[in-house]
């Protein structure tokens, strides 16, 4: 986690550089527990009444484990309840700005949702199909 946060804490500084734009804060959870996305989400309402942006840039793939850390598939939770769940927790804040914007980074190969086997129990394959196919 803590190569992470430093590669979060150098991608807030080269945007604060770029940008002209020092107000910019950054926060690290694991998307694999729905857990630390709540606890996450607490933080930043008890920081912030209000949010310009909201950036959901999370992703995981073929060396991720079977199953996360509340017993759903982890590419799943990651890539899709995780965010979907952050963005409706900060709403509140979100939708006080005027122009605020939420932006969801996704990989080009992202895998189509399999809602007859979402959770991977009938076909789970740890290379391409759940995450490209």
């Amino acid at each position: 986690m803590a190569e992470i946060k430093k590669k979060l804490e150098t991608a807030s500084e080269q945007i604060k550089e770029e940008t002209g734009h020092g107000n910019i804060q950054t926060y690290l959870a694991d998307f694999s527990s729905l857990e630390e996305v709540r606890k996450m989400s607490t933080e930043i309402l008890t920081e912030h009444d209000s949010l310009d942006i909201l950036i959901n840039n999370a992703g995981a793939g073929f060396a991720a484990p079977r199953l996360g850390k509340d017993g759903t598939e982890t590419r799943f939770t990651v890539n899709y309840l995780a965010p979907f769940l952050l963005t409706h927790l900060l709403l509140p804040a979100i939708q006080k700005p005027v122009s605020s914007r939420i932006v969801n980074v996704a990989s080009a190969g992202q895998s189509p949702i399999h809602f007859d086997d979402i959770m991977m129990d009938k076909n789970f394959d740890a290379g391409n199909r759940l995450y490209a196919e």
